[in-house]
């Protein structure tokens, strides 16, 4: 997490940033199963910004969630008299916190 973009050396010559006018980043690691890291979901704001400790624990449930459906996709194609996926731990569409 980086709550103030413009105060955080490692982006002061990141053009991108700049044009994107984001000030606020934090991410969580889209983890497989066997560790390997996938990706990222991220969240970007042009006003900075901390988490708590529950939203925190949100953005890291709904990358387990992407990754889960990531997955369970894959199976599904594979094996398709397996259930329907589970549903989401993560609650889509809330408000998000100014």
């Amino acid at each position: 997490m980086v709550s103030d973009i413009e105060r955080d050396p490692r982006f002061a010559d990141n053009e991108t940033i700049e044009q994107w006018n984001v000030r606020f980043y934090a991410g969580a690691p889209l983890r497989a199963a066997d560790g390997l890291i996938i990706g990222a979901l991220c969240i970007l704001d042009s006003e900075p910004r901390t988490l708590d400790g529950d939203e925190v624990a949100l953005l890291e449930t709904m990358a387990a969630d992407v990754v889960a459906t990531i997955t369970t996709s894959d199976a599904d194609e594979e094996a398709p008299e397996k259930s329907a996926p589970a549903t989401s731990a993560a609650a889509v569409g809330q408000e998000v916190p100014q």
